[in-house]
């Protein structure tokens, strides 16, 4: 099965990409800042296996974060 990560994934281009990658039977790995609507948009995905990570990537500490999750596969 393919991953993909995508950032701004709890709405528009972001969460129509994830939608259209999660019925090619892509896993998904949602980025966003609100974690009510990553929850609602991974509901919203076709497939099994899909992930949520609340981050603001103009903060460094959660980008390091995302960093550390992507390197170790967390």
């Amino acid at each position: 099965m393919k991953k993909v990560l995508i950032t701004g994934a709890s709405g528009g281009i972001g969460l129509e990409t994830a939608r259209l990658l999660a019925a090619q039977n892509y896993r998904v790995t949602l980025v966003a800042r609100n974690g009510a609507k990553l929850n609602d948009a991974k509901a919203s995905l076709a497939g099994v296996g899909h992930q949520i990570m609340i981050a603001d990537l103009t903060d460094r500490n959660d980008l390091q974060k995302l960093s550390d999750c992507m390197l170790w596969r967390c």
